[in-house]
């Protein structure tokens, strides 16, 4: 037997278990307890969602949850398909995303190769100092809409990465004389053959975009 010209041998099989199984979703509300109103515990309950996502492929549901985050922040591991709430707010107080506290911190790290990432991560306060969102070498990247909003720090930080093709990525007021709003870094390396159809950055303080010179086809 065959599946997509691959042989069904015992060798083959787990690579067309992956491919033939839908990635799923982890509500974080029903299975976590998330209670999605800014609760103290929340952002323990969705990092443990998160974790718990990677061992099995799965992305995690927030919903039309508020999550406050504070140092150490979020990290979305390696083996996670991502994350999405309902919508993409626009970061006023109270609206549902990640709502971020100051800190020498990054809010919401990823890894890997999620298949989805949408959302908006926001400063709390006047401008905190706080970096919002890296990309931390993603690959095959397909279903981005991002929104980082409000702080005295990197919006998006794109950390090398490859394959990706992102929908929508807006930055508004972020960046400082240290940090541009948005940025696409090559880590050493390169970031290739990635997409953003629209990029939206707006209000940077000081500095607002920057592309490495190793960036190719992108």
């Amino acid at each position: 037997n065959t599946l997509d010209g691959v042989l069904a041998t015992s060798a083959a099989l787990p690579e067309i278990i992956e491919r033939s199984v839908p990635r799923i979703g982890f509500n974080a509300r029903v299975e976590y307890g998330l209670i999605g109103n800014g609760d103290a515990n929340d952002m323990t309950r969705a990092q443990l969602a998160l974790t718990d996502a990677a061992l099995v492929g799965a992305f995690v549901d927030f919903g039309r949850a508020l999550i406050n985050v504070v140092s150490p922040g979020l990290t979305v591991p390696n083996g996670c398909a991502g994350f999405r709430f309902d919508e993409v707010s626009y970061g006023s107080a109270g609206d549902i995303g990640f709502a971020v506290a100051a800190g020498s911190y990054v809010a919401v790290t990823v890894n890997g190769a999620p298949t989805v990432l949408r959302g908006t991560v926001y400063g709390v306060g006047t401008k905190p100092t706080v970096n919002l969102v890296k990309l931390q070498n993603v690959q095959r990247v397909k279903d981005v809409a991002l929104r980082a909003y409000n702080a005295d720090g990197y919006g998006v930080l794109i950390n090398k990465c490859w394959d990706c093709v992102a929908q929508s990525i807006d930055v508004e007021d972020c960046g400082n004389a240290s940090n541009y709003a948005f940025e696409m870094a090559d880590d050493g390396d390169t970031c290739n053959t990635t997409h953003i159809l629209r990029l939206q950055v707006e209000g940077a303080n000081k500095k607002a975009i920057s592309v490495s010179p190793n960036t190719l086809s992108c």
